[in-house]
């Protein structure tokens, strides 16, 4: 291909921002080094265009999750060292985290609107019907279970979101399947932007108070409304996985710059 060169605002107007958001890229190491002119000015090329649309992609939609972003962060590494294998390697497990979420979000919104359920007068936790097993988990087993670390399940369980008895001569943690409802309750809403407070209040009232007054909490001006929250982070996350499907043709395109 025909070498191009390129200016900042080259970059920018293409790329539809602006052209100190393409400087930052480079700042922060997202680009692959940029040479400079005679004059000290930079010269981006048709790699650069790419990296950019490609982080643009990745980039595009509200937090999608720290595993996802993860992930993200992976390709765009990759295509740095303009390593394609890599980073089509890392593009396929974007799509499986992707995947992965949004299983566990469809479920924490069936389990979110079983809350509802319950306003006919039961009260406690909130895994609805059928969703408790008679499996236990390990907070090992739970964490892959929702793409968490044990540190962030034992965050929850120190701030009280939760308790994880200790059983055996090792006192070693087990959760039940109503137990890791509730974590998968928790997650979504912590994916969706509520406080480790709000929270711990919301599932406070809903064993002492009901339905209508813990659901109540979510519906204070800093949160979203409980019922929107997992739907919300769904969208999220399905607008990220068809940004993906885009992020194929721009890596077929990339074989063309080698």
């Amino acid at each position: 291909m025909q070498h191009v060169a390129y200016r900042t605002v080259d970059i920018a107007r293409s790329c539809g921002i602006h052209p100190n958001t393409v400087r930052f890229y480079e700042r922060i190491g997202f680009l692959s080094p940029v040479p400079r002119d005679h004059r000290g000015y930079r010269v981006f090329t048709n790699r650069h265009l790419l990296q950019v649309r490609v982080i643009r992609l990745l980039y595009a939609e509200e937090w999608p999750g720290p595993v996802v972003r993860r992930r993200a962060t992976r390709i765009v590494a990759a295509l740095r060292d303009w390593d394609l294998a890599a980073a089509r390697a890392a593009l396929s497990e974007y799509f499986a985290v992707i995947d992965a979420e949004l299983a566990n979000a469809r479920e924490a919104v069936r389990l979110l609107e079983s809350w509802g359920w319950q306003a006919t007068g039961a009260r406690g936790s909130p895994a609805g019907p059928g969703s408790a097993g008679e499996r236990e988990y390990t907070v090992e087993e739970a964490a892959r279970e929702l793409s968490v670390t044990r540190e962030t399940i034992r965050n929850w369980e120190r701030n009280a979101l939760l308790e994880i008895p200790r059983r055996g001569p090792n006192r070693s943690r087990y959760l039940t399947g109503e137990a890791l409802a509730r974590l998968r309750i928790i997650s979504v809403l912590r994916k969706s932007g509520h406080s480790i407070a709000v929270i711990h209040r919301a599932l406070y009232r809903l064993r002492q108070e009901g339905i209508s007054e813990a659901l109540a909490t979510f519906e204070e001006p800093e949160d979203l409304e409980i019922y929107t929250a997992g739907d919300h982070f769904m969208a999220v996350l399905e607008r990220t996985r068809e940004n993906a499907s885009h992020l194929e043709r721009l890596l077929c395109e990339a074989d063309a710059l080698l």
